[in-house]
């Protein structure tokens, strides 16, 4: 019975250490597993940055020459439709550039306030 007692601490400590020691390579691998996503989500929001700032450019000239032809030939159905066109791309790539930088933001916290003291 005494080595019956033996047998099962034994075994149970073995089992103690082996699980710790599975728990430490799982994390160990799962690290090196995650990496790459971590990377490629790093990429892909500098990536829609640039872009962003890369598309901005060509919008800002087709609203100035729209703006020029303006100020040449007078207000046309053409330059109204191009500024309204520009100015909503415009308000897309910020939207998207926000995004991409949401998660660089600190947390905000939520708190409740009491409106009427506050007027």
């Amino acid at each position: 019975m005494a080595s019956a007692n033996e047998l099962m601490k034994i075994a149970a400590a073995m089992g103690i250490v082996s699980l710790l020691l599975f728990t430490l390579v799982l994390i160990a691998f799962s690290n090196r597993a995650i990496q790459p996503i971590i990377e490629a989500e790093k990429r892909q929001k500098e990536f829609i940055t640039n872009a962003g700032h890369e598309l901005k450019t060509p919008l800002a000239i087709i609203e100035t020459n729209t703006e020029l032809s303006e100020i040449i030939s007078g207000e046309t159905e053409w330059a109204t439709s191009n500024k309204q066109q520009v100015a909503r791309l415009t308000r897309l790539i910020n939207n998207l550039i926000s995004l991409a930088r949401f998660d660089e933001q600190p947390e905000m916290t939520i708190a409740t306030i009491d409106a009427s003291a506050a007027v």
